[in-house]
């Protein structure tokens, strides 16, 4: 019988075919794939020459973690529950993010709300400050900030101005009251006004 190329496969050949500088990988996985789905996808996307960006939690995301990613992008909640800690205090959560950073090889970008980003890649730490916006719903805003993090890198921006524009669009989504409905001026302007310590 006919075996139909697997998941993994396919985006190898989308990875080749276009060109993708980058494969995100995004949520939780469906029920019965394997914890090391994206770990799987991370390898097949690194021989590929693509960078990675994961966006999970839990055992998903420390099984991709062991593959490796580019960048890890969690929310601060989904970072203390999957690597199993509880901070005392924002000092303790910056040096457990710069920690992680540091063993894995990879920027971990912990977005926190309102409250400014942090990013490590275990040496180097960055603040990266939210822009006031009337926040009408903040569903979809993970998703694009993973989008804008992505496009940038793909184009071979800095790590700095990659995270500005994933929080430029993140703000951008989450003063609209559809997830993923963006306009491209406010995400320019946005982008402009976003300050970065580190």
């Amino acid at each position: 019988p006919h075996n139909p190329p697997s998941l993994v496969s396919r985006l190898s050949t989308m990875i080749e075919s276009n060109a993708s500088g980058v494969v995100v990988m995004s949520g939780s996985l469906a029920p019965g794939v394997p914890d090391d789905f994206y770990a799987r996808c991370i390898d097949r996307a690194s021989e590929c020459g693509a960078m990675t960006i994961v966006d999970a939690s839990g055992p998903a995301l420390r099984k991709a973690c062991e593959a490796g990613p580019t960048v890890v992008k969690i929310n601060a909640m989904e970072f203390c529950r999957s690597f199993e800690f509880e901070p005392s205090d924002e000092h303790e959560l910056a040096d457990r993010i710069r920690s992680a950073a540091h063993s894995l090889g990879a920027w971990v970008v912990v977005t926190r709300g309102p409250a400014p980003v942090w990013a490590s890649d275990g040496v180097d730490f960055l603040a990266v400050e939210s822009p006031a916006v009337q926040v009408v719903s903040p569903i979809g805003s993970g998703d694009a900030f993973a989008g804008g993090l992505a496009s940038a890198l793909a184009r071979g921006d800095s790590i700095e101005d990659s995270l500005r524009l994933g929080v430029a669009c993140a703000s951008a989504n989450a003063s609209t009251p559809h997830a993923a409905h963006i306009d491209r001026s406010l995400v320019e302007s946005l982008f402009k006004s976003i300050r970065i310590e580190g």
